[in-house]
C-alpha cells in the first residue's frame, strides 16, 4: 500500500498545531499553515534567513527567503534548492534557471513556492506527490563579484515531530496500485492479430510492460489507482506510427469480473496535448492525448479489465486491439 494526503481540512487536527502553527491575522491565506524549524545560516559573505512553511491539504511549500550581503562586492544567487531526504530535489519555476544580484552591503527577500515530489514511487504510478516531509534541505548557490568560485549556503529545516505526526495520521490514506498485467500473454496475442488482421503484414512490434503498452510505433502509458472509493486510470496516448487512429471515449470502461456491489460506468475524459485540438479522439503522426477515467468502486478489486478491443480504431474502421488490458493489484 501507498499512502497520499486528502485535499481537505480537518478542524481536529488544525487545533493540534495551536502554538506550532503559524497564522498571521493579517493575512487569511496563510491561517492553518505548518511551520518548519529553520536556523539562520552566516557565511563569510552572506547571511540566510528562511522562513518554510506548508499547509496541510496542499501539496506545497512556501519559503520567506531573506539574503543579505556581508561584502564590498555585488553577489549573484544563481540557484535556489530545496531537496528532501530521500534526494529528490525541488525547484521554484518561477525563478529556476534565472539569477539575481545582492548589492554590496544589500539585501532582498523572496518568496518562492516549491511543489516537491516526496514519494517517488507513488508519482510514477500515480502522478501524485505524496505526503510533505518532516525534513528538507536547502541549498543557496551564489558567487561574489570577482571570485571565480560558486559557493554554497545549506539550511537545515524540520517540522515538529508531534506536528508531523499529527499530520501523518490525518491525512494519509491507503492507495492501491494496479499494473498491466505482463504474464498472460497479451502482447503475443496481439502481435498475432494484428498479422491475421492485415493491419500489420510482417513482424509487428508489440511489447508490454507494467505501466506501457507499445504497439508498432503506438506508446500508451497507463496508471491505474484504487483511492477511497474510486478507481482512477490515465492513459498517455502517443502515436509514432504513420496509423490514424480514432478513439471511441463512449465505448471505454473499467471492468470489474468479481465485482458484487453496484458501480456506476466509468466517466471519461480526453484532452488533447499536441495535434489538432478540433478533434480530440482522433490520433494522428506525432499526436498525443491523455485519457482520464474514474469510475465508483468501492472495495479493491484483484483485477480490473481497460476497454481497448471497443475503444480504438483505425481510420478504415478496424479494431486496433482484440483484446482487452488485464491490470493486476500490485504487491
Amino acid at each position: 500500500m501507498l499512502y497520499l494526503n486528502v485535499m481537505r481540512i480537518i478542524p481536529l487536527f488544525l487545533s493540534l498545531f495551536v502554538g506550532l502553527v503559524c497564522c498571521k491575522p493579517h493575512h487569511p491565506e496563510t491561517t492553518g499553515s505548518i511551520l518548519f524549524t529553520t536556523t539562520p545560516v552566516q557565511s563569510t559573505s552572506l547571511l540566510v534567513k528562511p522562513i518554510l512553511k506548508c499547509y496541510p491539504g496542499k501539496q506545497h511549500l512556501e519559503l520567506d527567503l531573506r539574503m543579505e550581503s556581508l561584502t564590498p562586492e555585488k553577489i549573484t544567487i544563481t540557484e535556489i534548492v530545496l531537496s528532501s531526504t530521500k534526494g529528490l530535489r525541488s525547484l521554484d519555476e518561477d525563478i529556476a534557471g534565472k539569477t539575481f544580484t545582492i548589492p554590496a552591503k544589500g539585501d532582498t527577500t523572496f518568496l518562492l513556492t516549491f511543489n516537491p515530489v516526496n514519494d517517488n514511487a507513488l508519482f510514477q504510478t500515480t502522478g501524485m506527490p505524496g505526503l510533505i516531509d518532516s525534513v528538507y534541505t536547502l541549498d543557496v548557490f551564489y558567487s561574489v563579484e570577482g571570485k571565480q568560485d560558486v559557493r554554497v549556503v545549506k539550511l537545515m529545516s524540520r517540522m515538529p515531530e508531534e506536528v508531523f505526526l499529527a499530520y501523518r495520521k490525518f491525512y494519509s490514506i491507503p492507495v492501491q496500485i494496479y499494473h498491466c498485467n505482463t504474464e498472460n500473454a497479451f502482447g503475443e496475442k496481439q502481435r498475432q492479430f494484428l498479422m491475421t488482421s492485415g493491419i500489420i503484414h510482417k513482424d509487428p512490434f508489440v511489447h508490454v510492460t507494467e505501466q506501457e503498452v507499445a504497439v508498432s510505433g503506438l506508446n500508451f502509458r497507463i496508471k491505474c489507482f484504487h483511492m477511497k472509493d474510486s478507481l482512477h486510470t490515465e492513459i498517455f496516448a502517443v502515436n509514432h506510427s504513420d496509423m490514424t487512429i480514432r478513439i471511441d471515449t463512449s465505448a471505454m470502461e473499467l471492468t470489474v469480473d468479481d465485482l458484487k456491489q453496484e458501480s456506476s460506468p466509468a466517466t471519461v475524459h480526453i484532452e488533447k496535448v499536441t495535434g489538432s485540438k478540433s478533434d480530440a479522439v482522433i490520433l494522428r503522426k506525432g499526436d498525443r492525448s491523455i485519457i482520464r477515467m474514474q469510475k465508483y468502486i468501492r472495495s479493491t478489486p484483484e483485477k480490473v479489465r481497460l476497454s481497448l478491443a471497443e475503444t480504438f480504431f483505425l481510420s478504415d474502421g478496424k479494431a486496433l486491439f482484440n483484446d482487452d488490458l488485464e491490470l493486476k493489484r500490485a504487491k
